[in-house]
C-alpha cells in the first residue's frame, strides 16, 4: 500500500505550512522563523542542535510573547517531548499550539489578538494605583 503524501489537512506540505505560519505572524507585527532540531556528525563528533520538542516555527509576537507552532501533516504524530514543550511554553505565558491546518494558526492568532486587545483596553482603563498624595 502506498504511503499517503505528507500534507496537512488542507493540503499544504509542511514547508508551505511553515512559510504561511511565519507570514501570518509577520502580518500581525511579530517575528518568526523555522526552527530545526536534530544531530549531525562533523569530524567524527556528534553535534546536536535545537531544543528537542520545540515547534517547527518559533518567534515572538508583537508584545514580546514567545510563540511556538508545531506543524503536523496527516502522516505525523505528536511526541511526548512536543507536548511537554507546548505545556512549558504555556506555563510561562507564551503561545504554543499544534497546527494541522492553516485554520489552526488563524484561530490561535485571533485568540492571541483578542487577548492582547483586552489587555490594552484594561491597562488604559484601570485606575492609577500609585500613591500620589
Amino acid at each position: 500500500m502506498a504511503k499517503r503524501k505528507a500534507v496537512t489537512i488542507d493540503g499544504y506540505t509542511a514547508t508551505q505550512m511553515q512559510n504561511l505560519t511565519i507570514n501570518l505572524i509577520y502580518e500581525i507585527g511579530g517575528r518568526a522563523w523555522r526552527n530545526n532540531t536534530g544531530a549531525a556528525y562533523r569530524n567524527q563528533r556528534l553535534i546536536k542542535y535545537g531544543e528537542v520538542g520545540s515547534g517547527d516555527v518559533i518567534g515572538f509576537l508583537p508584545d514580546g510573547l514567545f510563540i511556538s507552532v508545531e506543524i503536523k501533516t496527516l502522516n505525523d504524530s505528536t511526541s511526548a517531548e512536543q507536548i511537554e514543550f507546548i505545556e512549558q511554553v504555556r506555563a510561562v505565558g507564551g503561545v504554543a499550539f499544534i497546527a494541522a491546518q492553516i485554520k489552526d494558526v488563524d484561530d490561535a492568532l485571533a485568540l492571541y489578538r483578542s487577548r492582547a486587545d483586552w489587555i490594552v483596553k484594561w491597562t488604559k482603563s484601570k485606575p492609577n494605583w500609585t500613591n500620589s498624595h
